[in-house]
């Protein structure tokens, strides 16, 4: 995991060390949905063929001074690049990664500019089947606080306006917002469809997003708002990458589950 956070400016606190651990905030990504901050774990011996937790407490991750900023807030180690072949949850400098996914309650620019803050206190195992609970091995104090910054829209997003249908189903994409993290696209039907009345998932939906250079990032929907169905049959879907980060300028592609691609 390579350091991308911006330099630290006077008041900014990146990286503390307590009890010989060290948890050092290495990327933020943030925009209008939500963020997500990287964090870099070192000094921490993990039990073998255990998965390792880092503990927090809600009350203590503020925007601004304030909790209440969050529609949900999670956090895990990223096996994406901290397990290798043979199960081992560290990389090879021993250190270990954690994520953290944020989504904003209003509109993300309002954070823009505000400090986050987030303390942590203990790091130790998690739970496993069987009963066995999570369980802090070392309690200690890292606190941590920045400011939030937006996106650049020049780099770190594009917008699309395709206006094509969708192989012969008979929705349109209108519009995509292609981001590192997260895709809004706008779709119109050219028929009347009472499925989102029963929670049905709008179809065909996007699938990945495909690379100039051959690969491919899947994506999943996590909100569809109708609230214009009635009188466009148009519908808004957001998405977020399922595993990794985005680079806008090598978008190829908008690939949907039907075998349609735009």
């Amino acid at each position: 995991l390579e350091d991308k956070q911006k330099k630290t400016t006077p008041g900014e606190v990146l990286s503390a060390t307590d009890q010989g651990i060290t948890i050092t905030a290495v990327q933020s990504i943030v925009d209008s949905y939500g963020a997500d901050l990287f964090f870099r774990v070192e000094g921490f011996t993990l039990p073998e063929g255990r998965n390792p937790e880092l503990f927090w407490d809600r009350d203590n991750v503020t925007i601004d001074g304030s909790t209440e900023f969050y529609s949900s807030m999670t956090g895990w180690f990223y096996d994406g690049t901290t397990r290798n072949e043979a199960g081992e949850w560290v990389a090879n400098d021993g250190s270990l990664e954690y994520q953290m996914k944020i989504r904003f309650r209003d509109n993300g620019e309002r954070y823009w500019g505000k400090e986050f803050s987030i303390h942590f206190n203990g790091i130790g195992v998690g739970a496993e089947k069987g009963g066995i609970m999570e369980e802090p091995l070392v309690s200690g104090n890292w606190d941590l606080h920045w400011t939030l910054t937006g996106a650049d829209s020049t780099k770190n997003s594009v917008t699309l306006t395709p206006n094509m249908e969708i192989g012969d189903s008979g929705l349109t994409l209108l519009e995509a917002e292609v981001g590192q993290k997260t895709i809004r696209a706008v779709y119109q039907s050219d028929h009347d469809w009472d499925g989102w009345k029963q929670l049905e998932m709008l179809s065909p939906g996007l699938y990945q997003i495909c690379m100039k250079d051959g690969s491919a990032v899947r994506v999943v929907p996590t909100q569809e708002n109708y609230a214009r169905w009635e009188a466009e049959r148009i519908c808004e879907v957001t998405y977020e990458t399922f595993d990794g980060i985005l680079d806008v300028s090598a978008l190829d592609s908008l690939a949907y589950d039907k075998g349609s691609e735009i």
